[in-house]
């Protein structure tokens, strides 16, 4: 079940998966120490960021580093959902739909997790946010939402308040 959510979430580019007038997602990780984790409260992190958009949230959790959709990124899902509900589908159109869209609801109700044992480094540099795993790879390949790069959609302020929160983490461990 993991390792379906995990393609799920990791491929949801690939299939290309949007909602009309609506929500566009697009993931890619390669690493396979990333797992799919709950859905997180954002208070019960040690810090958590939001993006200018408001449709992404990154915790720093007590060993991991967790991306997620926000509530509102959800809401919005669940509102182009209804709007869908009534329109007339041909039944291979709806039966396609519903498969990718069954997996869909399920994978993005869901937290990307990345160990912080894992992660060599982090920092904010050109407008990104870069965490970069013990190989030297980034964390998150890809991580768009409405194509907008999300890793680069953090308020510098807060995108420093991270890097700070998980350089000290990762002294502690």
């Amino acid at each position: 079940m993991k390792r379906f959510l995990a393609v799920a979430l990791v491929s949801l580019g690939c299939l290309g998966v949007a909602y009309a007038d609506g929500l566009s997602l697009s993931v890619s990780v390669k690493d396979s120490r990333t797992s799919v984790g709950p859905h997180r409260e954002l208070r019960d992190a040690r810090l958590t960021i939001v993006s200018r958009d408001g449709m992404t949230a990154l915790m720093l959790l007590e060993n991991s580093v967790a991306v997620q959709l926000t509530d509102r990124a959800l809401a919005q899902m669940k509102s182009e959902e209804k709007k869908k509900d009534g329109e007339e589908k041909g039944f291979l159109e709806g039966l396609i739909e519903a498969a990718v869209m069954g997996g869909v609801k399920f994978a993005t109700g869901k937290s990307l997790e990345f160990p912080i044992a894992s992660i060599r480094s982090v920092d904010y540099t050109n407008d990104e946010l870069r965490l970069l795993n013990d190989k030297n790879e980034r964390v998150f390949e890809e991580l768009k939402v409405n194509h907008v790069d999300e890793l680069r959609n953090f308020a510098p302020a807060d995108a420093a308040r991270f890097v700070s929160a998980l350089r000290a983490a990762k002294a502690r461990k």
